[in-house]
């Protein structure tokens, strides 16, 4: 589910995912989004951190919706502050540098994704008959760091 809080110029996005497991259902998700709309829509001139509080008290069974709720509210507030939302958090100078995930392919796609997208660090996926193999094809072509995930 995308969640978008608008002032008519404006959008902030947060998005929650369907998880059977914590029982999130796109119902639950609609009906959460719908109880607190009027108390979002009264309120976009505040900051995020000021509603928290009170949408936790109002969504104590769905941090699904809260979350997205939050993230929406948060986006929105940093584009109303022409800002970046990372510089909110962050001062990006600071900042440690991420990792492009490689996902388990075949070598010829990992390799090919990897000089696609030039990046400094990759997370490689591993869990194949021949890990070892694949990683050295895949040094063959970078030589930024690797980070392993081995599923």
């Amino acid at each position: 589910m995308i969640v978008t809080i608008s002032d008519g110029s404006l959008k902030g996005f947060g998005e929650a995912t369907v998880n059977p497991y914590y029982h999130s259902t796109e119902q639950k998700l609609l009906e959460s989004v719908e109880k607190v709309r009027a108390h979002v829509e009264n309120a976009t001139n505040l900051h995020p951190t000021e509603l928290w509080t009170p949408l936790a008290q109002l969504l104590p069974d769905d941090f699904f919706a809260l979350s997205a709720i939050d993230c929406a509210l948060w986006d929105f507030y940093a584009k109303s502050k022409n800002q970046t939302l990372r510089s909110l958090f962050t001062d990006s100078e600071k900042a440690p540098l991420t990792s492009l995930t490689i996902g388990i392919a075949s070598k010829a796609e990992m390799k090919a994704k990897i000089q696609s997208a030039p990046w400094p660090i990759y997370k490689i996926k591993l869990g194949t008959e021949d890990d070892l193999s694949l990683l050295k094809a895949l040094r063959s072509v970078t030589k930024s760091p690797f980070r392993v995930d081995a599923n």
